[in-house]
């Protein structure tokens, strides 16, 4: 589970027309991360990013697996100016 109690995002919609997505501000007050450990030592969270992104680099030829490693997928351009957390906690 991922929660927080307010968030707070300032974003560039101008770089958006370059296909990167520019955060000049990011807040978060009061985040929360409840961490499970699954059988063979992995983390819960990393199946939520394996939905985020599903697909393989285009041209690898290569189909999802269960142990991907996340340097198959293409991520965006992202560039963070600020990041500010508030009373922030993970329990394991």
């Amino acid at each position: 589970m991922v929660g927080a109690d307010r968030l707070f995002v300032d974003v560039s919609f101008i770089d958006l027309l370059k296909k990167i997505y520019h955060v000049e501000a990011f807040e978060l007050d009061g985040l929360k991360i409840n961490i499970e450990l699954l059988s063979g030592n992995k983390i819960n969270l990393l199946e939520l990013i394996r939905k985020i992104w599903p697909n393989p680099r285009p041209g690898t030829g290569k189909k999802s697996q269960a142990c991907c490693s996340i340097s198959q997928y293409t991520l965006p351009t992202v560039v963070i100016d600020s990041v500010v957390l508030h009373q922030g906690q993970v329990q394991l």
